[in-house]
């Protein structure tokens, strides 16, 4: 991620988030990946956003950057 702190400005909103029960490799391998990718993705210099909140006893996360996005071909075979 080293690199990608000259292509993007990292903001983070942390909420109040509840100690939990995790993989803490698994999931810092995933975020890295996300994060890495959003700074690939972006072509000049742009933002990357986490936020992190508590709502009806789950914890959500976002992750969100300034990029064109992924092309609507493509996210239906993602998701």
């Amino acid at each position: 991620m080293n690199e990608s702190k000259y292509k993007a400005t990292l903001i983070k909103d942390f909420g109040n988030i509840p100690p939990t029960k995790c993989r803490p490799g698994p999931l810092n391998q995933v975020f890295m990946n996300l994060l890495i990718n959003a700074a690939h993705a972006i072509a000049q210099h742009g933002e990357i956003r986490l936020k992190t909140w508590q709502d009806n006893g789950s914890i959500n996360i976002t992750i969100s950057d300034t990029r064109c996005g992924i092309p609507e071909g493509v996210q239906k075979r993602i998701f």
